[in-house]
């Protein structure tokens, strides 16, 4: 299971794990990540790829139907992470793993040399996610939540990424504010010249 798969990039590298005989099923909110999913399994040829969409929240499956499970960057935009980890316990076959990977200290995203705007970016968009309730910085919690839900934790690993300007981690940093912050400006939670200067 890859659950908040996007468009799919986890859900294909899981495919050839699994094999003809086993099954991946990624699951996303954005119908047009799902449809981007299914186009692709099926140009490779992979009807063991499942493309669902669907909201963690109220996603059924069988109890004790998977053996592993994958999300990356979903739980710390849910209102009851701590029930999601349970959830997705639920329906791991005894042995089974479950993968998570979460921001542990989002606060760190920085240029140097430092920048203003981006500074008062990051500071926007922490503020933002106080004010709407969510805890960003999952990471930090997961192993008691994993615990609570009868799940051993075997490895935590943080990981920290850097990048020069044109690099893939520099473009994922400039992406995310492009597409973020018009929706605090949009909720007036900055003005214009910050969008446009960041």
């Amino acid at each position: 299971l890859d659950l908040g798969c996007g468009p799919g990039y986890t859900t294909l590298d899981l495919a050839p794990v699994a094999g003809p005989d086993g099954r991946v099923l990624g699951v996303d909110l954005s119908a047009g990540f799902v449809a981007h999913l299914d186009a692709e399994a099926r140009r490779r040829g992979w009807s063991h790829v499942d493309a669902r969409q669907a909201d963690l929240t109220t996603l059924d499956l069988p109890p004790e139907s998977l053996d592993g499970a994958y999300a990356r960057w979903v739980l710390c935009w849910l209102d009851d992470p701590a029930a999601a980890v349970a959830r997705i316990a639920s329906w791991l076959r005894p042995g089974a793993a479950l993968v998570l990977q979460e921001y542990l200290h989002w606060g760190t995203f920085a240029l140097l040399p430092s920048h203003p705007a981006h500074a008062a970016a990051v500071t926007a968009c922490l503020r933002s996610w106080d004010l709407a309730g969510l805890r960003i910085d999952l990471a930090r919690e997961l192993p008691a939540m994993a615990r609570a839900a009868g799940l051993q934790v075997e490895l935590l690993r943080p990981v920290a990424r850097v990048g020069l300007p044109g690099s893939l981690v520099w473009r994922w940093v400039f992406g995310f504010l492009d597409s973020y912050l018009p929706r605090l400006a949009e909720r007036g939670q900055i003005d214009a010249a910050l969008q446009r200067d960041c």
